[in-house]
């Protein structure tokens, strides 16, 4: 039964994210989530309002960090990709590109903080 509640309760947040961001969304289109990527947000914040928080921060860092302009070309692309430290998700974006995860830009990776 614990189970069946759980699902359901991830069920009801989901929907409450997606609603939420299809708001943002129509007042800002670079501000578009995937489902997939809603999903993924409400596993790692359990909740759509702490989901949500985390959502809106990123796209703030994404702005301010010019994420959307980043071609395969940009020297920090090239180096993070040549480390092999980039990872190729297997869900593109809203333009059906092919999404690269890249660790933040001015933030060491975890082997060098070591």
């Amino acid at each position: 039964m614990a189970t069946s509640n759980a699902g359901e309760q991830t069920e009801s947040e989901f929907k409450d994210l997606k609603a939420r961001i299809k708001l943002i969304y129509e007042a800002d289109p670079s501000q578009y989530v995937s489902d997939y990527g809603i999903r993924r947000y409400l596993r790692a914040f359990k909740t759509a309002d702490e989901a949500f928080k985390a959502i809106l921060k990123t796209n703030k860092w994404r702005k301010e960090f010019g994420v959307d302009q980043l071609t395969a070309d940009d020297p920090t692309v090239v180096s993070y990709t040549q480390k092999k430290a980039g990872t190729i998700c297997k869900h593109r974006d809203m333009h059906g590109r092919p999404v690269v995860y890249i660790p933040e830009i001015g933030r060491a990776s975890c082997r060098e903080r070591v």
